[in-house]
């Protein structure tokens, strides 16, 4: 399970990440000469920490969630429903705290809040600030092809 949370660690600091390289594109595209006074090393090193923190807190009930109980490994012959029957399968026993068999946080948690949190609002973001970034480049384009076509 460790291993587990270490990935989803992993996988929000990515995401915020890259919301956060795609927002500092925005402003140096959007606004190019805010983006030198805004953007400084000590304001960079701060957000990267940010997503950090919000990264840990976000996950921080996935390193509780379960805890391995055997550190045993059992191999046995099982019959997995998308693949078939699996020979020798390996086998982590463990056992669930009341944190994972609690219907509302797993409603709660793993439905709403990391739907939320993980998809909808890293996607919209995305999307937001690419069309700015867009619909700003080609904003440019038709300026400057209006300026080099006028006849003098």
């Amino acid at each position: 399970m460790i291993f587990d949370s270490k990935l989803f660690l992993g996988y929000t600091g990515s995401v915020y990440s890259t919301i956060l390289l795609t927002s500092e594109r925005y402003v140096a595209v959007c606004w190019p000469f805010h983006a030198r006074r805004m953007f400084r090393t000590n304001r960079a090193m701060l957000a990267i920490f940010l997503v950090l923190v919000f990264a840990v807190l976000l996950n921080s009930s996935r390193w509780i969630e379960a805890q391995e109980y055997n550190s045993n490994v059992h191999m046995y012959s099982k019959y997995v429903p998308d693949m078939g029957f699996q020979p020798w399968s390996l086998h982590f026993g463990r056992s669930t705290l009341g944190l994972l068999r609690n219907r509302y946080y797993r409603q709660f948690y793993h439905g709403w809040t990391w739907v939320t949190l993980m998809y909808i609002l890293p996607i919209s973001g995305l999307c937001f600030f690419n069309f700015k970034i867009w619909a700003q480049v080609n904003q440019r384009r038709l300026k400057k092809t209006i300026i080099n076509h006028i006849p003098i």
